[in-house]
């Protein structure tokens, strides 16, 4: 498969614990052209970079109503979102180079202004929609693990372990051990499912493929390569 046939724009969607990260960990490894967006990312460096900030007022003043919003563990306005990631986006993409979106659209409202963006720019993502049953979430999620300055989790804390850096160590994130949040999360999802990813369709003529997640990571890697080899080859 040659990259120059890859698309600009690569999109993994999926409930917590589908693998999107660690998917567009191992496609970016396999395609160093390729940079990543991970929304949640962005948002918390868009914070760290510019909370207090001496000079920046606006954008002090803006990462601070983000910061009160992510300390509560309330979502981000869809819009406010999309005042983070737009400027990348587009520059990213006009520069010729490609991206890889972890973790987008999970509301309507997000995907409709994502479409709206992509048409407007003529960006035909290629998304895979990592699908997972509900009931292989709440496993997953308990032995998720993280490392500091690293957003891809790791399956277990041995192997999140060996990633540190000295002085530093594994943490599991609070909201991967809140059962109920987990399950309001999915069924908010995949209550929008079906509309969200038709708008992202209909607006950016994306090409939207399901992939079965509750395989080994090996086996959905192999199936993502081979709808890339079948479809952009």
């Amino acid at each position: 498969m040659s990259s120059s046939n890859l698309p600009p724009l690569i999109m993994f969607f999926g409930p917590p614990t589908s693998g999107k990260g660690t998917q567009s960990k191992i496609f970016l490894d396999n395609h160093p052209e390729y940079s990543k967006l991970d929304f949640g990312f962005e948002l918390r460096s868009f914070v760290q970079k510019y909370l207090g900030h001496p000079t920046e007022k606006d954008k002090a003043e803006f990462a601070s109503k983000l910061n009160q919003r992510l300390s509560q563990r309330q979502p981000v306005d869809a819009e406010d979102l999309m005042v983070i990631l737009k400027e990348k986006i587009v520059q990213t993409l006009e520069n010729g180079g490609k991206l890889v979106l972890d973790g987008a659209g999970r509301t309507l409202k997000e995907a409709e202004l994502e479409a709206e963006l992509f048409n407007e720019y003529n960006i035909v993502p290629c998304i895979f929609n990592l699908f997972l049953p509900k009931e292989y979430i709440l496993e997953r999620a308990k032995n998720r693990w993280f490392v500091p300055q690293n957003p891809n989790p790791f399956p277990s804390f041995e192997a999140a372990l060996r990633e540190c850096l000295p002085g530093q160590q594994p943490y599991q994130r609070e909201d991967d051990l809140d059962e109920v949040k987990i399950m309001a999360g999915y069924e908010n999802l995949y209550g929008n499912f079906a509309n969200i990813l038709l708008v992202l369709q209909l607006k950016t003529k994306a090409n939207i493929f399901t992939i079965d997640a509750r395989k080994s990571i090996q086996d959905v890697t192999a199936d993502i390569n081979q709808v890339l080899k079948v479809f952009y080859g």
